[in-house]
């Protein structure tokens, strides 16, 4: 039942037309959803934000965060499911690393690693044959107009940062500052933060 329900999520991605909704791919979706093994919101986040370039691991991290507060302040909603935890080089949306396997075993997200000094980055990019449209459109994504404006805009314009200014960045606010290593982090209180969401409006990623 989950693998016949990860394929027919796989396909209703890259496939299905958009305005038709096959219901026994509604329902098995929902179950695999339900079952907190594979976030639908989180996956069309990462999606859309390596749609046209290769992203880093760690700036894609903060990415999803910083998308995620700009949605909770404008719309009142979290693109995600909108939880963080405190890691180093946080912050770190819960459920990522299954999120990308997933993707990348679906065929929707490519992953390459290149030598970074001693280390191994790995990058991610979406695949040519993801139909984004789809992805928009998805009922379970949960993305309204503005939603759609606010990832275009980090992909746009924090996309081309190094991941160790996104890193920084995030660190100058809350709710990082307020939180020991392991800690959930709260999106409310990145919110409250007006030093946060005064440099989001200087960016342009909200209004």
């Amino acid at each position: 039942m989950r693998n016949k329900a990860r394929r027919l999520w796989r396909t209703a991605l890259n496939r299905r037309v958009i305005g038709e909704w096959d219901s026994q791919v509604s329902m098995i979706r929902r179950n695999l959803t339900m079952s907190k093994e594979f976030d639908a919101r989180l996956g069309a986040l990462v999606a859309l934000l390596v749609k046209d370039r290769a992203v880093p691991r760690t700036s894609l991290n903060k990415l999803c965060f910083f998308a995620d507060v700009a949605s909770l302040k404008s719309v009142g909603d979290p693109i995600s499911s909108g939880s963080y935890i405190k890691l180093q080089y946080g912050p770190v949306p819960k459920g990522i690393d299954y999120t990308r396997s997933c993707l990348i075993n679906w065929s929707l997200l490519r992953e390459s690693a290149e030598l970074d000094g001693p280390y191994v980055s790995y990058r991610y990019r979406a695949s040519q044959e993801v139909n984004f449209e789809a992805i928009v459109e998805d009922p379970d994504a949960n993305l309204s107009d503005e939603k759609v404006r606010i990832i275009d805009r980090v992909r746009s314009v924090l996309a081309r940062r190094t991941a160790s200014y996104l890193s920084e960045k995030s660190h100058e606010f809350e709710p990082w500052l307020g939180a020991d290593m392991g800690d959930d982090l709260s999106l409310e209180r990145a919110v409250d933060d007006g030093r946060f969401i005064q440099w989001l409006q200087h960016e342009r990623i909200i209004c």
